[in-house]
């Protein structure tokens, strides 16, 4: 559900380069919803990072639809910027986003171990940095490659679930 939910959030913020946000935030929002309510149905489970970027991407679209200077702008440095800080707040008051979805992937008792939090604390923050090179690499290198620092992004996907269990597998089981 994590890479649902950033996949959401990151094609918004990509399409948002390119695409009026009129056409964008609303569908973002839409689909981010449907997301949060099939976890709900299978994890009876909400957690706070959906709400704020749920109750983000509602404002935006909100913006979009009232607001023609931002539907108009083609830049993703606000919604990203805001994830960012959603990214790194959570790391810092020690309740990391990938925690609270990488906890249903683990089993409990590997999840309920301190070395779980530090290492879902510190992927939490690669993503953090990962979105906010998205944001200084375009800054830069230009906005034409735009494209290229969004695949990042699948380094992010490939940390989050090899990262831990070949961590767990070289390190502790031996």
């Amino acid at each position: 559900m994590l890479f649902a939910h950033l996949f959401v959030y990151a094609m918004a913020a990509f399409l948002s380069n390119y695409i009026g946000n009129i056409y964008i935030f609303p569908a973002a929002f839409v689909l981010s919803v449907i997301i949060s309510v099939v976890k709900y149905r299978l994890y009876y489970n909400i957690n706070w990072f959906e709400i704020v970027m749920n109750v983000s991407l509602l404002t935006y679209a909100i913006l979009s639809i009232f607001v023609k200077k931002f539907n108009v702008m083609t830049n993703d440095d606000i919604f990203l910027g805001f994830m960012v800080l959603v990214l790194f707040t959570s790391v810092f008051v020690n309740n990391p986003v990938v925690y609270l979805y990488h906890q249903f992937d683990m089993n409990i008792d590997y999840r309920n171990t301190k070395l779980f939090k530090i290492i879902t604390n510190g992927l939490t923050f690669i993503w953090g940095f990962l979105f906010l090179l998205i944001i200084g690499g375009t800054y830069i290198a230009g906005e034409r490659y735009v494209s290229v620092f969004y695949s990042f992004l699948f380094l992010g996907i490939f940390l989050t679930y090899y990262y831990p269990a070949i961590y767990v597998r070289t390190s502790i089981k031996k």
